[in-house]
């Protein structure tokens, strides 16, 4: 967690947006978006021996858009409408098969973990999955969720990426140097690298270890994927991968990584003669987008009436205020509507139990106590279970600790239990490059404690540091509290250190690995 949101990100942000803030939302334009919204009230008819498309292309989003615009541009349905889809095409007798078009997927390992489990159990109800992608080919993450399907297929002359992973870090000290601008950082833990760009040039093996870890439980993960989804031994995947021996489709065909090369018009022709069509005959087909609308009870789920299983999002980074979107930060996961969601949930008489959806690399440590205490209050009240989604670090930890159960996917990062300060002296920047001065006049020694026209002398930096120890050392007794476990434990496990849930569950930080569906389950 931070202190406070860093200086480039607070007056960047706050320029740009002022800038560009409802530029283009006239009264025209949203009539518009109200008569569409309008005309496509009507429920999607799901034809007898249908095809579902599921076309994962592009970003798949926790939740959907706050922005409306932005929601009507985004073609992937949400995570959650994904795996209510896939389970609902698992009990549908409508569904006769699946086709997967995992078209350049942006999504976090652990989502996309959930939507493999969710495939699995659709190939597991006996309906059959056919994996194919666009001209493109197969990248990394499509190839893993493919590993899911029946039947592997591909476009002859296509790409086919399995070169393993790896993470980039970029430093700005050297250009802040030539700027005349320094990073003066204050952090809580060897392990918590969120200042090393802004105050190095190269990782600290603190952090080269623990980012060696999470791409290790990755690769495993996808190895073990391809393995059993494939019929290889492990050694096998993992020699194909170190000996760059797939580059292309048509490589992945000859090791067995593939089961056919394909056009896309071929495997219509498969499917229609599949399902008995004639050959003047359209392929029954319904889009995964258009599936979700229709009813899940008409699917063959059965939903009970009695009670409910709130679930609320906490997506983007922690900041006071409302939640939204800024140009720097992205997604902003805002205090003050976190809190009225959950106070909004409980006072539903029908809501039993509350499932606390995480995705956040975390951000201010006063938002994150604010919305810590919520949680508090509302386990006072129901059952609350945290499901950490792609990241549920740092002050997405904190939110998550004191919850009954949390739940994460092997492949969550997690942890990251530390504290970190950050403050820029542009000074230099200001008179020798822009040829600025400043003089200030103060009324108390520390007023311009977080002025970025001067550096920080001894006893403010003593001030930081005292301030950012403090938080660390509540964040550290909200863990042992809210875990049950003993603080010199925690100590252990703090220091900024992230894992995946797979190993956090080891060292309990997390109760349980699984999805969303898991946390409903556990919930209910």
């Amino acid at each position: 967690m931070s202190t406070s949101p860093g200086f480039f990100a607070r007056a960047f942000s706050s320029f740009v947006g002022a800038l560009t803030a409802r530029l283009f939302v006239g009264g025209f334009l949203l009539l518009l978006l109200i008569g569409f919204v309008a005309g496509s009230d009507s429920t999607p008819a799901v034809p007898s021996e249908a095809v579902l498309v599921v076309d994962l292309g592009g970003p798949l989003l926790e939740e959907a858009p706050l922005d409306p615009f932005a929601e009507l541009a985004t073609e992937v349905p949400p995570l959650r409408e994904v795996l209510l889809g896939l389970d609902m095409a698992a009990a549908d007798e409508r569904i006769a098969a699946v086709w997967l078009r995992p078209n350049g997927v942006q999504a976090s390992w652990a989502a996309l973990e959930e939507v493999r489990d969710a495939l699995e159990r659709v190939r597991a109800s006996g309906t059959p999955i056919f994996a194919h992608p666009t001209a493109a080919g197969f990248d990394q993450p499509g190839y893993f969720l493919a590993t899911a399907a029946d039947s592997i297929l591909s476009p002859p002359v296509a790409s086919f990426d399995m070169t393993g992973f790896g993470a980039s870090v970029t430093f700005f000290a050297d250009l802040f140097d030539e700027l005349g601008i320094e990073a003066q950082a204050i952090r809580a833990g060897d392990y918590k690298s969120a200042v090393e760009p802004f105050t190095r040039t190269s990782l600290s093996e603190a952090n080269a270890f623990q980012l060696r870890a999470l791409l290790a439980d990755r690769a495993r993960r996808c190895s073990i994927a391809v393995s059993e989804g494939r019929g290889l031994a492990p050694q096998e995947v993992e020699t194909l991968i170190d000996g760059g021996r797939v580059l292309a489709a048509t490589d992945a065909a000859e090791v067995g990584l593939l089961d056919a090369l394909w056009y896309e018009d071929e495997l219509v022709e498969h499917l229609a003669a599949r399902l008995g069509l004639a050959d003047d005959d359209d392929l029954p087909t319904v889009s995964l987008s258009a599936y979700v609308q229709t009813s899940p009870s008409q699917a063959g789920l059965d939903f009970e009436d009695d009670a409910r299983i709130a679930v609320v999002y906490a997506s983007g980074t922690i900041l006071n205020g409302d939640s939204g979107s800024e140009v720097v930060m992205g997604p902003v996961l805002g205090a003050d509507t976190f809190i009225e969601a959950i106070d909004d949930a409980l006072t539903d008489p029908k809501v039993a139990a509350l499932v606390v959806r995480i995705d956040s690399p975390g951000g201010a440590a006063t938002a994150a106590d604010a919305m810590w205490r919520a949680v508090v209050n509302a386990k006072a009240a129901v059952p609350v279970v945290a499901s950490m989604a792609g990241v549920a670090a740092s002050g997405g930890y904190y939110i998550a600790a004191p919850a009954d159960t949390i739940v994460a996917d092997p492949l969550t990062i997690t942890g990251s239990i530390g504290v970190f300060s950050i403050l820029f002296d542009a000074s230099d920047f200001l008179e020798s490059r822009l040829f600025l001065d400043t003089d200030t006049v103060l009324t108390a020694p520390f007023a311009d404690l977080y002025s970025s026209s001067k550096p920080l002398d001894a006893a403010e930096r003593a001030l930081l540091e005292r301030e950012v120890d403090r938080i660390y050392d509540t964040f550290r007794e909200r863990v042992a509290e809210g875990r049950g476990l003993p603080r010199d434990t925690v100590d252990l496990l703090a220091g900024g250190r992230v894992y995946t849930g797979e190993d956090a569950h080891a060292v309990g930080l997390v109760d349980e690995l699984g999805g969303l569906n898991l946390a409903v389950e556990l919930a209910a």
